[in-house]
C-alpha cells in the first residue's frame, strides 16, 4: 500500500522517561520491526535526543542499520537543548553524517536541517 501511493512511513523508538506507554524504545527494536516489515518504504526515525536516553550510544548503534534510517531528529540530552550543549557527543555524530552526506540529506524535518547544518559548520570549525 504504501509503495502504491509512493509514501514512506517512519517509525519512531522513544524514551520511558518522557512516554511512559510505548511500543519501541529502542533503535534495535525499530530495526527489527523494519527488517520484519520487509519494505522499502518503512524506515527508522531515529531521533538522537530519545536513543540517547533510552541506549546511551546512539552513534554507535545506528551504524551497522544505516539504510534502515529514513529521517533524523537532532536534540541533545539528557535535557533536549541544542546539540552539543549537552552530554552527547555532536563532534562525533556530525563527523559521521558528514561522511554520509549525500545519504542524509533529505532526511531531516526544516529545524533539524539548520541544527545539523549548524552543527556542521561548529564541527568544521572545531576540526
Amino acid at each position: 500500500m504504501l509503495e502504491d501511493a509512493n509514501v514512506t512511513m517512519v517509525i519512531e523508538p522513544v524514551n520511558l522517561i518522557d512516554f511512559k506507554d510505548c511500543l519501541l524504545t529502542k533503535s534495535k527494536e525499530g530495526f527489527d520491526l523494519i527488517r520484519a516489515i520487509n519494505s522499502p518504504n518503512v524506515r527508522l526515525l531515529y531521533d538522537f535526543y530519545h536513543l540517547q536516553v533510552s541506549e546511551h550510544n546512539p552513534l554507535e548503534n545506528m551504524k551497522s542499520d544505516f539504510d534502515l534510517i529514513g529521517l533524523f531528529h537532532v536534540g541533545d540530552a539528557p535535557g533536549h537543548g541544542q546539540p552539543g550543549t549537552e552530554e552527547m557527543d555532536f563532534k562525533e555524530i556530525f563527523k559521521f553524517l558528514s561522511s554520509k552526506a549525500k545519504h542524509v540529506r533529505n532526511m531531516f524535518p526544516w529545524n533539524s536541517f539548520l541544527r545539523l547544518k549548524i552543527g556542521l559548520l561548529l564541527y568544521r570549525r572545531c576540526s
